[in-house]
């Protein structure tokens, strides 16, 4: 007997940041598995989905738009809180197809974040790993072009794997 799955249990969604949670939370509301990653326990606590969808990052009181200090808690205890996000991802989605990762390239922990998460479940799992991000709108202020250039640097170096979807932000 042949067993099939879902598309609703094929599919994974990684909200990273601001933008990244707003996004999964709509998700989150046609029936998908998703997880909401941030600096800020006070964006997370904006979100409507269960508790447990929600992953604060230890230590963060947000990142303002600043790529290097969302990067600075991920790396500290030795990388703790990277392994403990890439392990709870890796658990929730074990029977996903392919996840998305969602988050701005604009601002500071979803852009820092993003193209880290992607190396490392390429690196551990046979998923496709896609990334879902907008570019600054037309006001954005130069740290937020900044940010999406070192983004995209960074998505860039990484071989393989899924596609890069953008979301038109103006």
């Amino acid at each position: 007997m042949e067993v099939t799955m879902s598309a609703k249990g094929r599919y994974g969604f990684v909200g990273l940041g601001q933008m990244g949670g707003n996004v999964v939370k709509s998700i989150h509301a046609k029936g998908y598995s998703v997880i909401a990653a941030n600096t800020a326990q006070s964006d997370l606590d904006s979100l409507d989905i269960p508790e447990e969808s929600k992953y604060h990052i230890l230590g963060g009181y947000g990142s303002s738009k600043e790529r290097k200090k969302a990067k600075q808690l991920l790396a500290e205890n030795n990388c703790e809180n990277f392994d403990l996000l890439v392990n709870e991802i890796e658990e929730r989605f074990k029977d996903c197809k392919v996840i998305f990762i969602v988050g701005s390239s604009g601002g500071g922990s979803g852009s820092a974040i993003a193209p880290a998460i992607k190396m490392r479940l390429q690196a551990e799992t046979d998923k496709i790993i896609c990334v879902v991000t907008c570019t600054p709108d037309d006001n954005a202020s130069m740290k937020e072009y900044m940010n999406c250039y070192e983004f995209f640097q960074e998505l860039e170096t990484i071989e393989c794997g899924g596609a890069t979807f953008f979301i038109d932000n103006n």
